[in-house]
């Protein structure tokens, strides 16, 4: 939650055009205003819609993107996430008025440009290490013709060992070693 930006904008943006066109037949134009140095946006083409508002689906799809819209209104305007019931958007009209206030909300929002990378990045190391040792285990496992239940054993082994508590592991009986000696 500390890494919000405004780059969320742009799948929130697209999310709606998407639908408006593809379902309703809405193809918008971004219209650049340099009096109010946001764009706009204006209805470009008008295409035989795919539902009308006798559909349920169309009500469904006019409340996600209102519900979404309005979700990427408040993360720009107040920097946080609340995915709630859309602000009574019942026509594609609204949808368009949202898609206006959503590029106000960005020119005026005080969230970075983009969000920091690095955790992110430490994320995907994380999971790549996670990979690493799994294929680690299931390597060593087949090499050494190893069941999981004594390959479970070998890492509680290990955990004892780490902790201290050692003796049933080292049997070295003609190479003692340091493990052995310090039996509890």
């Amino acid at each position: 939650m500390d890494n919000l930006s405004k780059a969320t904008v742009h799948s929130v943006r697209g999310f709606a055009m998407h639908n408006l066109k593809h379902w309703l037949g809405i193809e918008l134009e971004a219209i650049h205003s340099i009096e109010k140095l946001n764009q706009t946006y204006i209805v470009k083409e008008m295409k035989p819609a795919r539902l009308g508002p006798e559909d349920k689906k169309y009500w469904k799809i006019i409340n996600t993107c209102a519900r979404t819209l309005d979700f990427g209104i408040n993360l720009l305007r107040n920097g946080f996430l609340v995915f709630e019931n859309p602000r009574g958007a019942r026509t594609p009209g609204d949808i368009i008025i949202l898609l206006n206030e959503l590029e106000v909300a960005y020119e005026e929002s005080p969230l970075p440009d983009k969000p920091d990378p690095k955790p992110f990045e430490d994320f995907l190391i994380a999971i790549r290490r996670r990979e690493w040792l799994i294929d680690v285990i299931f390597y060593n496992l087949k090499i050494n013709d190893m069941s999981i239940d004594e390959f479970c054993g070998l890492l509680k082994g290990v955990k004892d060992m780490r902790e201290g508590r050692v003796g049933e592991l080292c049997d070295c009986k003609e190479f003692p070693c340091k493990h052995t000696a310090r039996k509890r």
